[in-house]
């Protein structure tokens, strides 16, 4: 299995339940030692997302960490948890610490970021005013 994969939805529409079947699934289905990151935007958020984990039974605390910082973020991903909680704060990241915590080339990550952008406005385009 590779790197992949995003989950995107409105608020209020069971992001973290989603998430929780997910992840679930692929542990029960997949050989293999993975590590999912949970990105979010705001505090409260990822602690909810955090909580519905630990309390669904999902992952348990010692197989869980939430980085506040890249070091932190780094050091997580190298002890082989199966879920990082982080939050958004990384995106004032230079490329190359984005390149070091995930291991992605420079020119891979400013592609996917382009074509995260233009799959972005193709799918809510329609649905933002820009005025």
């Amino acid at each position: 299995m590779e790197r992949s994969g995003v989950v995107w939805h409105t608020q209020g529409s069971g992001k973290s339940f989603s998430m929780i079947f997910y992840v679930r699934k692929i542990f029960r289905k997949q050989t293999g030692n993975f590590t999912f990151v949970v990105v979010t935007d705001r505090e409260e958020l990822d602690g909810q997302i955090y909580r519905n984990f630990l309390h669904t039974n999902t992952v348990t605390k010692a197989e869980v960490a939430q980085p506040r910082n890249s070091g932190e973020m780094r050091k997580f991903l190298g002890l082989n948890k199966r879920l990082v909680f982080t939050l958004k704060v990384f995106q004032q990241c230079s490329y190359e610490e984005i390149s070091e915590i995930t291991g992605f080339s420079i020119p891979k990550l400013k592609t996917d970021l382009h074509r995260a952008r233009t799959e972005m406005r193709q799918r809510v385009g329609q649905y933002v005013r820009t005025s």
